[in-house]
């Protein structure tokens, strides 16, 4: 029984006065055994007990075996034949002599079989080479042309190795001044990013295109005409 801290310094004031166990029981209403518990002081109800926790019984050994398993369903592929929780838990027993508990193995197998069934993540590269790849996206401003107000389209683009920063205007944003403003960045990376959508769209049809295919340092054949850029701007991050 854990008591209170006043009630502690009163079993102890009492004791020291040389009352009787018994009697200081009586006295508090407490049991014989609370009263020896704390009468001299080697226990106090403020300090826990330390307890010696036994170390994990899931080691790598056991997670590797567990693993092991899996790659064998998946390697047999016999669906009523697969490992449960309970089968991987037998075979440790008879096996390994495992001497955990199977709520142990049942916990271990959810959290590896979760682990087993993400999908693979992909990378995107953080370094580059000179030419490797360019940043692309597509603004939009409102100017005056021959006093008239019109919208045009920007392309803009950022080298990923050099951070040269490359802009051009257009009337429209299309597949046309799309080549157009690769014509004028050589050579032509290897690799477009962009999260515009209107630009994957277009890498999408160059793609699949026999006729304009935008090919490492080599320029477009097709002859552009129609889009005229209005401005061009090249500055430079250094």
């Amino acid at each position: 029984m854990i008591i209170e801290v006043d009630l502690y310094y009163q079993i102890r004031t009492l004791y020291n006065e040389g009352e009787s166990i018994r009697s200081i029981a009586k006295r508090l209403g407490l049991s014989r055994q609370t009263v020896k518990k704390y009468c001299e002081g080697n226990t106090h109800p403020v300090v826990r007990k330390r307890y010696n926790r036994t170390p994990n019984v899931i080691t790598d050994d056991i997670k590797q075996f567990i693993l092991c398993c899996f790659a064998q369903d998946k390697l047999e592929n016999l669906t009523k034949q697969k490992h449960t929780a309970k089968r991987i838990y037998d075979r440790l027993v008879d096996e390994k002599k495992f001497l955990g508990s199977y709520s142990a193995i049942r916990d271990a197998d959810k959290v590896l079989r979760a682990e087993a069934s993400v999908p693979p993540q992909a990378d995107m590269p953080l370094e580059y080479e000179p030419g490797d790849a360019i940043q692309i996206d597509w603004g939009e401003a409102t100017v005056y042309l021959d006093h008239q107000k019109r919208k045009v389209a920007f392309f803009c683009g950022r080298l990923c190795y050099s951070c040269d920063i490359f802009v051009q205007a257009f009337y429209s944003q299309n597949l046309e001044s799309f080549l157009e403003a690769q014509q004028q960045i050589a050579p032509t990376p290897n690799m477009v990013s962009t999260t515009d959508k209107c630009s994957i769209i277009i890498c999408l049809e160059i793609a699949n295109s026999n006729t304009s295919m935008i090919v490492p340092g080599v320029c477009v054949q097709s002859i552009l005409t129609n889009s005229i850029p209005i401005a061009s701007v090249i500055a430079y991050s250094r």
